[in-house]
């Protein structure tokens, strides 16, 4: 209801990368992907993701508009693949990001 949605993401001091989901299946034996995290259509205006140490508040919108202009790949990769997303360096993500906190 207060329009953030909130991601732990506990690799990505290991990977240097942000994991932004784009897409589930709400049961695995679903043949279509839904859309969720950033393409869900919701009161979510703002994209909060980090892990133990830093963490990124991006507005919603403009992480939309970096996956519709540059088309990063999809990945799915979990077993069993359930989640949609795609990668976002800590480089990028700095960038986008309208604050970063760091402990």
């Amino acid at each position: 209801k207060e329009g953030y949605e909130i991601k732990y993401d506990s690799w990505i001091g290991k990977s240097k990368r942000l994991s932004i989901e784009i897409g589930e299946k709400t049961k695995k034996e679903n043949k279509e992907f839904i859309a969720s995290g950033i393409c869900r259509c919701d009161n979510t205006r703002y994209y909060v993701q980090g892990d133990d140490n830093t963490a990124w508040i991006f507005r919603k919108a403009d992480l939309l508009k970096y996956f519709i202009k540059n088309y990063p790949m999809p990945i799915i990769e979990d077993k069993p693949p359930t989640i949609q997303k795609f990668y976002l360096s800590v480089e990028i993500a700095d960038k986008l990001a309208i604050r970063k906190i760091t402990l």
